[in-house]
């Protein structure tokens, strides 16, 4: 699997918001499973735009916020 440049952005990201909560405490926050949320986190599965999207609505953030100052 080939993982997109802006994975690891999106992984440190949740691995800050998720802080001390558990995948199973988190993932419904995200509207993912807890397995989904621990792939994503351990690279293991490439995020998708609809996801990411997803995931900015749910915790009210945006796109931009999540990826920070993005440079490839």
């Amino acid at each position: 699997m080939r993982l997109s440049p802006y994975d690891r952005k999106v992984a440190d990201f949740l691995r800050r918001r998720r802080g001390n909560l558990t995948y199973r405490e988190f993932a419904p926050t995200l509207g993912l499973t807890r397995s989904t949320l621990h792939r994503l986190e351990n690279l293991e599965q490439s995020i998708t735009l609809a996801k990411l999207h997803a995931i900015a609505q749910r915790l009210r953030t945006s796109i931009e916020e999540i990826l920070g100052q993005f440079n490839p």
